[in-house]
């Protein structure tokens, strides 16, 4: 907040030069904003912004709104004229400055001016005060208010003075130079109208008006008669008199001379008397009924004793140890008390109300005054409902005085509606770049707040869907407005995915692998799934019940709740690589042939496989182990008959050997299993064929 204070203070300061601009809200020189049309050319819109000297520097894409700048030099309603003029531009507008409400000037010894902005910072009441940190958002004054202040004359070097003074007269002396030999009419003055926001000292209460100085009291602070007639004809005219005088007679032409300035179309605000009860009737100027009768209050919102009361007495101001200027131009404070420093007061509040509307007359500034005052906030024995002889209709406030001027609440331009892409889970935050510039793209604007309060009812956190926003305007006169816009958080992000890795599994089942076996459960459960705005991404697959032999691919699918996609691809390889199991024996084991006749044995094979459901097997070989004893012929061939190789059903046909000595032959006869995978698998079993012995 300390920043965007420091800038709006700095641009104000820029905007003041006239009457005219008084008014204009704060912006940063040299920089305005500007609308692209839908369907705009933007490549046009830059070569017309650098012919005309002005560039691009930023852009909000999805609101067509940019940041361009320029020479501060040129006056930025010639470079608004110029912009709207390009066929690709639908408006545009300083780059306004606004601030966290309330306009608080830098001045050395603002904080002690309670009358101002009362916090309790002398003991006081708090919210005892102008308000006039509030009114200051609505109006710090105009130039174009002229402000006669008819007192001990002005120090025209003093740094809270500069640039604010119009010549006046000095009628103690007979002259045109009304400098003060007396600290009562810079005090007075300074109350009234100390340049604000210039780090020097204090504040006034009108921060623009031109001050006009009008010496009729000496340097005892006395004057006569005869000189305040002749100050108050020479400042008839100006758009206030501003008279902190006391215990003048009531003479006709003192009188004359009031009617004249009152007939110029002046408004006369005078003091009440600092002679306590009854000395509002008796004390002149104030006691005319031509003028506005200022008493005095202090920081607690009480009437000091000294405060002049009567029938005469129209209002009240503060001006019990009010903080003001120094009259030898230190940057310090000078502490005043009176109907001298309540009369400034209330003349600086009429001045802002002149900046306003000019056209108010005297009746209508009482009448302003009166229904901005607040009553019934001093003492109760005094300060009694409506208009009392202690308080008259109440004490001024600049805030409500001005709010009396306020048309109409402000008007208010909500953003179009927007989305953003959901960043969280279930949404989005409102800090999301894309939300804050939809939050901050509302505008306002208003009849005499020149930065209304913009507020909205936006979640801290945006769920995922349509959530309608409502901001309202506020000025200072507590007139409200809104309009609605929505914001749709919106997930467009698939989910992302990752498979398992490839599986690759023994077949253990006949023709297969069954989806049930927990290497394949544990393959489909190693996919995962992360969704930055879905929790609970719903996650499947295409698997099926039973992988067949070979590979299988599987698509994995994430889903989430916005109906995003997600898919990958893993496969499972089932392999087979275990042989077949084969047993085999053959029946009889021993042969009895005799006289070499061929003999049948059988074979019987039993062939499994745990994945091949019909594997097959066929005879591989039979050999002897053909004995030399010289007593046979040793001739395998002639001695195995009926064998088939690579057959399974056959018949072997043995015989033995020829008579002679040992043991006999042996036969050795193999069988080999095979899968349809090509795993293979031997049984061999043996038969024994002793000699024939004829």
């Amino acid at each position: 907040m300390s920043h965007v204070t420091r800038v709006f203070v700095s641009f104000a300061l820029i905007l003041t030069a006239s009457a005219a601009t008084a008014q204009e809200p704060a912006h940063v020189p040299g920089e305005v904003i500007a609308k692209m049309r839908e369907g705009g050319d933007l490549a046009r819109i830059d070569e017309a912004l650098a012919r005309d000297g002005c560039v691009r520097v930023e852009m909000i894409d999805d609101m067509g709104l940019m940041l361009i700048a320029f020479d501060p030099g040129i006056p930025v309603a010639d470079i608004v004229a110029l912009l709207e003029s390009h066929p690709d531009i639908e408006y545009a507008h300083p780059n306004y400055v606004g601030g966290g409400g309330g306009f608080t000037p830098d001045d050395t010894w603002f904080g002690s001016q309670w009358h101002h902005d009362n916090v309790g910072q002398s003991g006081g009441t708090v919210g005892a005060d102008l308000e006039s940190i509030a009114a200051w958002d609505m109006t710090r004054g105009s130039a174009g208010v002229l402000v006669a202040v008819l007192d001990t004359g002005i120090d025209s070097d003093h740094p809270d003075f500069a640039g604010r003074l119009v010549p006046g007269f000095d009628f103690v002396n007979g002259d045109a130079d009304p400098e003060a030999d007396h600290p009562h009419g810079v005090q007075v003055t300074g109350l009234a109208a100390a340049n604000g926001n210039n780090a020097f000292s204090v504040a006034g209460v009108d921060h623009f008006c031109s001050i006009e100085p009008v010496k009729v009291l000496d340097q005892n602070n006395n004057g006569t008669t005869f000189d305040l007639i002749q100050g108050i004809n020479f400042a008839a005219g100006a758009d206030i008199l501003s008279m902190s005088l006391i215990n003048y007679p009531n003479t006709p032409g003192l009188q004359t001379a009031l009617q004249t300035a009152r007939n110029a179309g002046s408004i006369l605000i005078a003091c009440a008397g600092n002679g306590g009860i009854g000395n509002a009737d008796v004390s002149f100027p104030g006691a005319s009924p031509l003028t506005i009768s200022i008493g005095a209050t202090d920081d607690d919102d009480v009437r000091p004793g000294y405060s002049g009361t009567g029938t005469a007495l129209d209002l009240v101001a503060p001006g019990d140890l009010v903080g003001t200027v120094v009259w030898n131009n230190n940057d310090s404070i000078s502490i005043f008390n009176g109907c001298s420093a309540a009369t400034p007061v209330a003349a600086g509040v009429a001045s802002l109300a002149l900046s306003v509307d000019p056209t108010l007359t005297h009746a209508q500034m009482l009448q302003l005054l009166i229904d901005g005052a607040e009553d019934e906030v001093g003492d109760p024995a005094e300060d009694t409902p409506g208009r009392d002889d202690f308080h008259g209709f109440g004490r001024i406030n600049a805030r409500l005085t001005l709010c009396e001027l306020d048309e109409a609440a402000p008007t208010i331009n909500c953003p179009p509606d927007s989305s953003a892409e959901c960043s969280e889970t279930g949404g989005t935050p409102a800090s999301d770049p894309a939300i804050a510039a939809f939050l901050g793209g509302v505008t306002a604007s208003d009849d005499l707040d020149g930065n209304p309060e913009i507020a909205n009812d936006a979640p801290g956190f945006f769920a995922v869907g349509a959530t309608p926003v409502t901001f309202t305007a506020s000025d200072e006169c507590e007139k409200d407005s809104d309009c609605s816009a929505t914001l749709t958080v919106q997930d467009t992000t698939p989910p992302q995915i990752t498979c398992p890795a490839d599986l690759v599994i023994e077949c253990n089942a006949q023709g297969g692998v069954s989806a049930l076996d927990p290497a394949v459960q544990a393959f489909l459960a190693g996919a995962s799934s992360d969704d930055v705005c879905d929790p609970a991404v719903s996650l499947g697959d295409d698997a099926p019940g039973f992988f067949s032999l070979g590979s299988t691919d599987v698509t994995f699918t994430a889903t989430d709740d916005a109906g995003k996609v997600a898919e990958c691809v893993a496969t499972v390889d089932v392999a087979d690589t275990t042989p077949p199991t084969i047993s085999m024996s053959l029946d009889p084991d021993r042969l009895w042939p005799p006289s070499h006749e061929l003999k049948e044995i059988t074979a019987t094979v039993d062939v499994e496989d745990v994945c091949d459901p019909v594997p097959g097997f066929v005879l591989t070989s039979v050999a002897s182990d053909e004995p030399d004893n010289g007593k046979g012929d040793g001739n395998t061939t002639n001695d195995i008959q009926g064998a088939a190789f690579g057959t399974p059903d056959v018949t072997l046909h043995l015989r033995s050997e020829r008579s002679g000595r040992g043991s006999g032959r042996i036969y050795t006869v193999v069988y080999t299993a095979s899968d349809g995978s090509g795993n293979t698998a031997d049984a061999t079993a043996t038969v024994t064929v002793p000699h024939d012995r004829r």
